[in-house]
């Protein structure tokens, strides 16, 4: 929309943007961290997961992703981006808060997340794989 440096259509559009701009970087992120609670889930806990394991909670999670996401970017369409500094003309973020607010809640947290959870799936399975030698050694001695 940008043609020459400049933003020829009206200021809502350019709020609509970022705020969509925002929300769907945000709801591609907290998919991640569903798929890796998800995964954890499944392999730490594989008999609780095949019985919890439906189409409702499928939609439940992806319906709460995209609510969360749409609550982090509606800020912007709800005229935090209107500061007497706009520039017209420019397709611009002015708000410094919401800039370190939305980075912290879409990014930073979710990344710490998933890999806090990818950890953990790969120390149960390092430990799983233990458990299963000492087994095999201690079966092999029986014999």
């Amino acid at each position: 929309f940008q043609v020459n440096g400049s933003w020829s259509l009206p200021g809502f559009v350019c709020d609509f943007y970022i705020a969509m701009d925002v929300t769907c970087s945000t709801s591609s992120i907290f998919n991640l961290v569903a798929i890796s609670i998800d995964r954890y889930i499944a392999v730490t806990q594989p008999i609780k997961y095949a019985k919890h394991k439906n189409n409702r909670r499928v939609w439940l999670t992806i319906l709460l992703v995209w609510a969360i996401s749409a609550a982090i970017g509606s800020p912007i369409v709800l005229g935090l981006n209107n500061t007497p500094d706009r520039i017209p003309d420019q397709c611009l973020f002015y708000n410094a808060d919401f800039i370190i607010y939305s980075s912290l809640s879409s990014f930073y947290i979710p990344c710490i997340i998933m890999v806090f959870l990818y950890y953990n799936i790969f120390k149960y399975c390092v430990t799983v794989k233990e458990e299963r030698i000492v087994f095999l050694w201690l079966q092999s001695q029986k014999t």
